[in-house]
């Protein structure tokens, strides 16, 4: 053996102790390497934040928009249209965001519900006016939501022949629309006595309009401002009605004349033609409007969308 060579002196026990300490230098430098790597093993193993899709996200504000469309949809039916307007005005009040209130969430979501139709009624009105129409006239859209039956008037190559005031329950910023609760108060002159005669718009249109409880009260203010002869246009959804012959029998009794049949060609929505005529009906009094209001307001069902 070699450690047993005469004249090597060689300790035994040194050699272990300077392995040892060669064991130990290369342990304390090799632990630090150790311990970074562990460090950032554990960095890694951190958990991600989980960030939606953009999908996702644009599908869940659908969905509450949708919702809230049904309350407010539903509110809007059931409501008198005082009711309806305090609403939107506290909305108005309360909301930072323009494009996120109520007014806007509702005819985002009528907008959608629309386009699901074979025709949009404001459209067969449009351009029922605009191939008809041969002299200018002055109208009132009461209920006129996004103001499109005075974008589309404006926009046809017959547009001087419109002029179009529209009417709902908040204004926009553009200038469409004027603020109106058009049940009780539009903005315009005119008379609930026939012998005054100073109405003053050709043509009123109520498009899916009739919707508070007190859905008559926007027929008599439309009676009220318009002329004497001046047409009534009404478009509204074929399930609401109970009995056509009676809503046609109820609005002749409030001072109009039916000018051609109801025109029910379309599956989703019935539209009638009136003029404006005498009455027997002494409206200058409150309590006989207010009467006459509450007796025709069952003769249209609140349309209610179904909950899935």
């Amino acid at each position: 053996m070699l450690f047993d060579t005469p004249g090597w002196n060689i300790n035994n026990a040194n050699i272990k102790q300077n392995k040892r300490r060669k064991r130990n230098k290369k342990q304390k430098e090799e632990e630090p390497q150790k311990e970074e790597e562990e460090e950032e093993e554990v960095v890694e193993q951190q958990p991600k934040k989980k960030v939606a899709p953009v999908g996702i996200n644009l599908q869940s504000n659908s969905n509450l928009d949708g919702s809230r469309f049904r309350i407010l949809n539903e509110t809007l039916y059931t409501s008198t249209g005082e009711e309806a307007l305090k609403l939107f005005q506290e909305d108005e009040q309360n909301s930072t965001n323009n494009n996120n209130n109520n007014f806007q969430i509702y005819h985002r979501g009528f907008r959608s519900q629309i386009q699901q139709w074979p025709e949009n009624p404001v459209q067969v009105i449009a351009k029922d006016l605009i191939q008809n129409t041969s002299s200018p006239i002055l109208i009132a859209d009461l209920g006129c939501g996004e103001a499109t039956l005075a974008k589309l008037l404006a926009a046809s190559h017959r547009h001087s022949h419109f002029s179009t005031l529209s009417y709902d329950l908040m204004a926009d910023h553009e200038g469409w629309i004027t603020l109106a609760e058009c049940s009780s108060s539009i903005p315009l002159p005119g008379s609930f006595n026939d012998r005054t005669r100073n109405g003053v718009v050709d043509l009123v249109v109520c498009c899916l309009s009739l919707m508070s409880t007190d859905w008559v009260g926007m027929i008599l203010e439309a009676r009220r401002i318009l002329k004497q002869d001046g047409q009534l246009q009404i478009a509204e959804v074929t399930s609401r009605f109970i009995d056509i012959h009676q809503f046609i029998q109820f609005i002749t009794k409030l001072g109009f004349t039916a000018t051609s049949k109801p025109d029910e060609s379309n599956s989703h929505f019935i539209l009638f033609k009136f003029a404006k005529s005498t009455t027997s009906l002494n409206l200058s009094d409150p309590k006989t409007k207010e009467e006459t209001i509450q007796s025709g307001a069952k003769l249209l069902k609140p349309c209610i969308y179904k909950r899935r």
